[in-house]
């Protein structure tokens, strides 16, 4: 038999052995899809259904905890008081506050350390200071 002899009446020539092959090719190729398919949606079913556990799991945590945030802390306010902005409470308004404590991220975090490089933590107290003498000043004016 010649090649002609054993297509299946295909101009372009295919024979039963490419067709079978092919078959093949498609049945399994079928059968791996879905058995990878399935396991990648349950894993992916599995993850979020843990991170939804995990979030409102962390939120009931939270939520039985007496303290729940840093400015009702007695100890954050203490430092505040006593170092920070002293015989006062002014969170992030103070320099030296915002030069000890606060931290910068992305393309602004050079910049946040140059302008720290060229001043001091002596500087940021002296600034700290003559803000809050303005705010007692401004409060007796008030009275």
């Amino acid at each position: 038999m010649s090649h002609i002899e054993r297509t299946i009446a295909d101009p372009k020539g295919i024979t039963r052995r490419q067709t079978i092959k092919g078959a093949a090719t498609v049945v399994v190729s079928l059968i791996l899809a879905s058995g990878v398919g399935a396991f990648a949606v349950g894993t992916y079913n599995k993850a979020k259904e843990y991170v939804t556990k995990r979030i409102s799991m962390l939120y009931a945590n939270d939520a039985k905890r007496a303290l729940r945030t840093s400015h009702s802390n007695p100890e954050v306010t203490a430092l505040y008081e006593q170092f920070l902005s002293p015989g006062q409470v002014l969170p992030a308004k103070t320099e030296l506050s915002h030069r000890l404590l606060h931290t910068t991220y992305g393309a602004d975090a050079a910049k946040h350390a140059a302008e720290l490089a060229e001043s001091s933590v002596q500087d940021a107290q002296d600034e700290t200071y003559e803000q809050i003498e303005e705010l007692n000043a401004a409060k007796k004016e008030a009275k």
